[in-house]
């Protein structure tokens, strides 16, 4: 997988933009990566997440990937705050799990949000589209 990770510190948010193929592991250490900015001091509480995965060739998760993903969330995600997450998906594979990872992630007030293209996702997320 290739992954751009872009941090706007001042801004508190994070864009993950996803590309080729996209496997379980590499997103959570993705994931890893942005509680490690938070831990920090790099993101503050209630900080903004932009998932990129428009145009991906192939997702290679499962249900249980995203369950896992989930669990992580709620052990590290209580002590950041309320947070925001929109997935910019364009497969119907990728926007199943995405759609399943924002209903497991509302029991630990991680707001989620799917979209077709990464500018609504940038609209909902009030974060300037060409980063």
């Amino acid at each position: 997988m290739s992954l751009r990770k872009t941090l706007f510190e001042e801004d508190n948010y994070v864009i993950g933009k996803l590309s080729d193929i996209v496997s379980a592991d590499e997103l959570i250490d993705f994931l890893f990566w942005i509680i490690k900015q938070n831990e920090t001091g790099h993101l503050q509480k209630d900080y903004r997440v932009l998932i990129g995965a428009t145009g991906v060739d192939d997702i290679q998760m499962t249900e249980d990937d995203i369950r896992r993903i989930s669990h992580i969330n709620m052990t590290f995600g209580r002590q950041r705050g309320r947070l925001k997450t929109a997935i910019a998906v364009d497969t119907k594979a990728g926007r199943k799990l995405a759609e399943l990872h924002k209903i497991l992630s509302k029991s630990v007030d991680i707001e989620v949000e799917v979209f077709d293209t990464s500018e609504s996702a940038c609209q909902w997320l009030n974060i300037a589209p060409n980063n």
